[in-house]
């Protein structure tokens, strides 16, 4: 078959046993001078399979008679058939004619990088080659050559010259001449595209190894990236795990048992990490709270709250305490878990109540001041009335004296009188007179006098009972009136009200009934708002007082509100609240006062947030009064029958 195909093509086949393999020959390098392979030529190594090319190229030679090669951009054969010897031996072998050769080789690409599809060229050694170039990604990375042979028989003139030129030994060159294969001239366009197809192969499986190639690096860097950010990721887990100043603690949900813990947990509950990851919830929280720590473990597992605030936790030496855990569910060795951050919160517990303590023993302090006032006014009042019974009691001591005197004037003169009858009318009528003075005094001193006083005592113990129902900080809930705290608070501060020329107006919505809270501290609360209204208003009198007088009016409001929750709020038409004084309104130590202890607010804040309700300041801004809400829990639907404030 390889002949009759080899007598289509070739005049004169060639003698294949006699070629030679060009791979192993020391001139096949790259050009001197010409410094290390091209980044492109080092890929070339990678992108094409050099060992079925092997066998393909011994196969074409077979078949064809023609040599073929891949010669790269700098003139070096990577892969070939063995070449004819007139080549390998003497052409290749010889200074000056491998010049000519690397020349012709060096021709031939130059076309091929102008664009060409293909080139026919004559070497300066007299043989004829092809090419076609090797395209791989749009980049022009080596060439494809069949050649090595005549189209018309050989000038064996030219090529005695060339053996006597380059000293070659006559009888072995000329024979290497007579080896070549002679083409016929009409079969070099077949020739031609039979070099353009098996470049457009070769080019096509390079380009799918050029891709394979890629994309396996790429997933090599992908793996070697992601294995990089697995390993930082895991360092800074374990980084902030095992230096986080909480404890932590993770908590598998099925099980509710443990299977992590970091090393601030352990000191914490006095364990090990490996004694805690064979424990459960029932382990470190006493038997009496578990209910509600599973309660709150559920919740958070299920999203619906993130802190679970204020649950007792046992440590291993028995010691119970407090703590905030705030947990999110993530997934834990490929189990579903939830990570719980636990803070001890003793010392932030202790602090609040001695902060709250502090707070109590100021708005005592306060109250105690308000009550010492009023206490004053009243007995003021007691004092300037006991005065006036005193009068009172001279001018009926002064009354008696004139009665006896007259009635032994009267005596005296019934003895002596000419007349009884006109003696004892003048006695009457003095009698008469002296009742009536005796029924003014009683009328206008005595008794209204003693009213008074009696008036004055009994706000003076209303005062006192007051201030000894709030004079100890109680936290316990009751069910109570809430009207009659708003009159207990106002009644503390009434001659202070008076005093200032402030009119109180209080709305109380009848839908609203008893108020389940702490009476106490609800009371502390409205004393302080109270308080804090009438200041604002005197602050705005003091400024007003060149002008003339300013009239303050102070509005205490409640109402009911859905689900079970109330509505209270104090509004006064005082010196109002600055937009820059607002956000530290509830800080605790801040006043808009001179000397202001910023604890009444701060105070009341605090008691509201505890029982879970919202305080807030509105005010349109200085000059235009201000109103307090407070928004409780604790509203009962059925109204308590108690007596009203005005």
């Amino acid at each position: 078959m390889s002949d009759t195909t080899r007598s289509l093509i070739l005049v004169k086949e060639p003698l294949i046993e006699q070629m030679r393999n060009p791979l192993a020959a020391d001139w096949n390098r790259p050009p001197a001078g010409g410094g290390p392979p091209s980044e492109d030529d080092a890929d070339l190594a990678a992108l094409i399979d050099f060992a079925p090319l092997d066998a393909i190229f011994a196969d074409f030679l077979e078949v064809t008679g023609l040599p073929v090669a891949i010669i790269d951009l700098q003139a070096r054969v990577l892969v070939s058939s063995k070449w004819q010897r007139l080549c390998v031996e003497f052409h290749r072998d010889n200074r000056g004619t491998l010049a000519r050769c690397l020349e012709s080789d060096i021709s031939l690409s130059r076309q091929m990088q102008e664009g060409k599809p293909m080139a026919i060229y004559r070497c300066h050694n007299g043989l004829t080659d092809c090419a076609a170039p090797i395209i791989i990604d749009g980049r022009h990375v080596a060439n494809l050559f069949i050649g090595q042979f005549f189209v018309q028989p050989p000038d064996l003139t030219f090529f005695r010259r060339q053996q006597e030129g380059f000293g070659f030994d006559p009888a072995a060159y000329l024979e290497a001449v007579a080896e070549v294969p002679i083409v016929a001239e009409a079969k070099l366009p077949a020739i031609l595209h039979l070099g353009a197809g098996l470049a457009r192969q070769i080019a096509d499986l390079s380009l799918a190894r050029l891709r394979a190639l890629r994309a396996q690096a790429e997933v090599e860097r992908q793996v070697a990236e992601r294995t990089r950010q697995l390993s930082d990721s895991e360092a800074r887990f374990h980084a902030l795990f095992d230096g986080a100043i909480d404890g932590i603690l993770v908590a598998d949900l099925g099980t509710q048992r443990f299977v992590a813990a970091n090393p601030a947990l352990c000191r914490m509950l006095g364990y090990s990490a490996e004694e805690l990851c064979g424990l459960g919830l029932s382990d470190i929280h006493p038997a009496a709270s578990l209910p509600q720590v599973r309660a709150q473990f559920g919740r958070q597992a299920r999203g619906e709250i993130i802190t679970a605030a204020n649950l007792p936790v046992q440590a291993k030496d028995g010691r119970v305490f407090t703590v905030d855990i705030n947990a999110f569910a993530l997934a834990w060795d490929g189990r579903p878990c939830l990570a719980g951050f636990f803070r001890d919160t003793t010392e932030r517990r202790r602090g609040e109540e001695l902060e709250r303590y502090s707070a109590f023993q100021a708005g005592i302090a306060e109250m105690a001041t308000t009550v010492l006032h009023n206490i004053g006014n009243a007995i003021t009042t007691v004092t300037n009335n006991a005065e006036a019974l005193l009068r009172a009691s001279q001018d009926l001591g002064r009354v008696a004296t004139l009665l006896e005197r007259s009635a032994q004037e009267a005596s005296d003169r019934l003895a002596q009188a000419d007349s009884p009858q006109a003696e004892a009318e003048r006695l009457v009528a003095i009698q008469l007179t002296a009742a009536k003075a005796i029924e003014q005094l009683h009328r206008d001193a005595l008794d209204e006098r003693c009213r008074r006083i009696a008036a004055s005592v009994e706000h003076i113990a209303d005062i006192v009972r007051i201030q000894q129902a709030v004079a100890f900080p109680s936290a316990s809930a009751s069910t109570f009136d809430l009207g009659q705290v708003i009159h207990d608070a106002l009644a503390m501060q009434d001659d202070t009200l008076r005093q200032h020329d402030i009119y109180v107006e209080v709305g109380i919505d009848p839908g609203l009934g008893a108020v389940t809270l702490s009476r106490n501290r609800l009371l502390q609360a409205l004393l302080n708002l109270v308080k804090n209204a009438y200041e604002a208003i005197c602050a705005r009198q003091q400024r007003a007082e060149p002008e003339g007088h300013f009239a303050g009016h102070i509005r205490v409001e409640a109402r009911a509100l859905r689900g079970g929750r109330l509505r209270l709020a104090v509004s006064d038409n005082g010196v109002g609240v600055s937009p820059e004084q607002r956000p530290g309104i509830f800080r605790y130590g801040y006043s808009t006062k001179e000397r202001g202890s910023g604890f009444g607010l701060h105070a009341t804040a605090n008691f509201v947030q505890e029982c879970g309700g919202s305080i807030r300041l509105e005010s349109p801004g200085p000059d235009q009064g201000a109103t307090l809400i407070l928004e409780l829990p604790g509203a009962c639907p059925t109204p308590i029958s108690a007596t009203r404030p005005r």
